[in-house]
C-alpha cells in the first residue's frame, strides 16, 4: 500500500500532496517506513537537546515548558499515593497515639480523632482531585488547603493533651509535618517549599500561642519534620521530572512509530489489529475474479521532467482519493471493507487497479459499471492536470479486464499482500495491444484519452453503458492478443479527446 493511498484513506476527498523534499519516485512506489529508520531514543533525546545538558537539567527545562501537563501527571501520582497510602498513614499515627495512652489517660482517644481526620481528609482529597481532573490548577490550592486544616487539627489535640499536665510524645505532629510537607502537588518546587514553611509555622503558632515554654523543647522536632518533609519533596520532585521527561520521549517515539505504520495499513487492519487479530487475517485469501484495470499516459517518454513528475504526484493523490472516498468497514467480515477499488501496483507514470477484489464493491453497485466509472475519472484527472503543469495536451489510456486473482501473503519474514494470476496477466496482454493498436493504426486511434475494454467486462456493464462503447474485431486490424485467443473483440471509447 502506497503513501499517496494511506493519505487518501486519511482524507479521500482531498489528499495531500507529498512534499517536494523528497525525490518523486520514493514518494509514489513502496510500502511506507520499509525503506526509512525510526529514530531511536538516544537520537530522539540528542535532537531534543543538542547542547549536551545533564538529564535532569534537561527534564527541568522541558518540565516548565510544559508545566501544565508535567503538573496534572504530579497531581495525579500523588493523589494515587494517598489513596493508597492513607491507610498506613492512620496506622502509624494510632500507634503513636496509644504510645502516649499512659501518658494522656483519656486523651488517647483525642490522638485516634487527628489520625483519623487527617486520613479521611487525605482521602477526600485524593478522591476529590481525581474528581476534579479537569480543575486541576486550582483543586491543588484546595488540597493544600485541606490536608493544612488536618494538621492544625492534630496540633490542638497534641496542646490538649499539654492542658492536662501530660507529657505527649512529638511524634505525632513531626510525621504529620514529614507526610504532609513531602507531597507535592504542584509543579513549582519554590511553591512546595512555601507551602511546608507554612505548614510549619502554623503549626509553631498554635503552639507559641498556648505554651511558648514548650516550643523550645520541640523546636527540633519541628525543624526536623519541616527538612526532612521538604526534602522528601524535592527527590519525590526531582524523580517525577525526570519520569515525566523521559516518558514523554518514549510517548513521542511511539507516536511517531504509529504515525509511520498508519502508512502501510488500512484502516481495517489497524481495527483489527487493535482488537489483538492477526496480521494475516487482517486480508482476504483464497481465488476470486475481478475487473483489472491499468492506467499510463501516452508517450510518456516525450513528457519526461520534473514538472511532470511533480504532476503525477499530484494527480496520483487525486485518483487515490476518488477511489477510496467509498471505503467502509464492513461489519460481517472484517477483513473484506467495501471499497470502489484497492490500488495494487504503480509503475513508472502509471497504477494497476482492481475492482471487487480484495475488497468488495459497496452493496448495490455492480464491478464493471465501477471500474468504468473510475476509468472515467482517472482519465479526466490525469488529462487536466498533466495538461495543466505541462502546459501542452496529456494524455491516458485505462484498459479493463476480467482476471482470476489469488490473494496471497509472502513466505518471507517481512509479510507484504500482493496477488497471485492464474495463468498470463491478460490486463497487461490487452495494455500491449493497445499501444500496438495506437502505433499501427493513427488514423482510427489517434492519440487522445482512450478507454479500452474486453468483451467479458463489456459484457457485465448495464445495457445503457455498453451503448456508450464501440466494438472492434482485432482480426479486421490483423492483430491478435498474444497469449488470449479468446479475445478477439474489445471495446472502446475516446473520452476527452482535446485537451482544455
Amino acid at each position: 500500500m502506497s503513501t499517496r493511498a494511506s493519505q487518501a484513506l486519511l482524507s479521500p476527498r482531498s489528499a495531500p500532496i507529498p512534499s517536494d523534499s523528497a525525490p518523486p519516485t520514493a514518494r509514489r512506489s513502496g510500502v511506507a517506513g520499509s525503506g526509512g529508520s525510526a529514530l531511536a531514543p538516544a537520537a530522539l533525546t540528542q535532537a531534543a537537546d543538542p547542547t549536551g545538558a545533564r538529564l535532569d537539567e534537561r527534564a527541568r527545562d522541558y518540565c516548565r515548558a510544559n508545566a501544565a501537563d508535567f503538573s496534572r501527571e504530579v497531581n495525579t501520582v500523588v493523589l494515587l499515593l494517598l489513596t493508597r497510602k492513607a491507610p498506613v498513614i492512620f496506622l502509624i499515627t494510632i500507634g503513636v497515639g496509644l504510645l502516649n495512652a499512659e501518658k494522656a489517660g483519656g486523651a488517647a482517644l483525642l490522638y485516634l480523632l487527628p489520625a483519623a481526620t487527617l486520613t479521611i481528609l487525605c482521602s477526600l482529597a485524593a478522591w476529590t482531585g481525581l474528581a476534579l481532573d479537569t480543575l486541576a490548577r486550582t483543586a491543588r490550592y484546595y488540597l493544600d488547603l485541606i490536608l493544612g486544616v488536618g494538621l492544625l487539627g492534630l496540633s490542638l489535640t497534641w496542646m490538649h493533651v499539654i492542658d492536662r499536665g501530660e507529657t505527649p510524645s512529638n511524634g505525632p505532629v513531626q510525621a504529620a509535618l514529614i507526610v504532609v510537607g513531602a507531597l507535592p502537588f504542584h509543579a513549582s518546587f519554590r511553591w512546595i517549599c512555601a507551602r511546608n514553611v507554612l505548614y510549619a509555622v502554623t503549626v509553631a503558632g498554635v503552639v507559641a500561642a498556648t505554651h511558648p515554654s514548650f516550643l523550645l523543647e520541640a523546636r527540633g522536632q519541628f525543624l526536623g519534620g519541616l527538612l526532612l518533609g521538604t526534602w522528601i519533596a524535592y527527590y519525590f520532585f526531582k524523580n517525577q521530572q525526570i519520569r515525566f521527561y523521559l516518558e514523554s520521549i518514549e510517548r513521542r517515539l511511539n507516536l511517531h512509530f504509529l504515525e509511520q505504520m498508519e502508512l502501510g495499513f488500512y484502516p481495517h487492519q489497524k481495527e483489527i489489529l487493535q482488537t489483538k487479530g492477526q496480521l494475516l487475517e487482517t486480508m482476504p485469501l483464497g481465488h476470486k475474479r475481478a475487473v483489472v484495470g491499468e492506467i499510463d499516459v501516452i508517450g510518456s517518454s516525450a513528457l519526461q521532467g520534473p514538472t511532470f513528475e511533480s504532476g503525477l504526484d499530484e494527480v496520483f493523490a487525486q485518483c487515490y482519493g476518488y477511489m477510496y472516498q467509498n471505503y467502509a468497514m464492513n461489519v460481517g467480515r472484517p477483513q473484506e471493507p467495501y471499497c470502489d477499488g484497492h490500488l495494487h501496483k504503480e509503475s513508472g507514470d502509471g497504477f494497476r487497479f482492481t475492482v471487487d477484489h480484495p475488497f468488495p464493491v459497496p452493496p448495490g453497485k455492480q464491478p464493471a459499471a465501477v471500474a468504468l466509472d473510475l476509468a472515467e475519472h482517472f482519465i479526466a484527472i490525469f488529462h487536466d492536470g498533466l495538461s495543466s503543469v505541462l502546459g501542452r495536451p496529456a494524455y491516458a489510456a485505462v484498459v479493463l479486464t476480467v482476471d482470476e486473482l489469488e490473494g496471497y501473503w509472502s513466505r518471507g519474514p517481512v509479510k507484504t499482500y500482493d496477488f497471485k494470476y492464474s495463468g498470463i496477466l491478460r490486463n497487461s496482454r490487452l495494455a500491449d495491444a493497445r499501444k500496438a493498436l495506437m502505433k499501427t493504426c493513427p488514423q482510427r486511434f489517434p492519440a487522445g484519452n482512450l478507454i479500452l475494454l474486453e468483451e467479458s467486462v463489456w459484457r457485465m456493464l448495464p445495457h445503457e453503458r455498453q451503448a456508450e462503447l464501440e466494438m472492434l474485431e482485432l482480426a479486421t486490424m490483423g492483430m491478435t492478443v498474444t497469449g488470449c485467443p479468446d479475445m478477439d473483440r474489445v471495446y472502446y471509447r475516446y473520452v476527452q479527446r482535446k485537451a482544455t
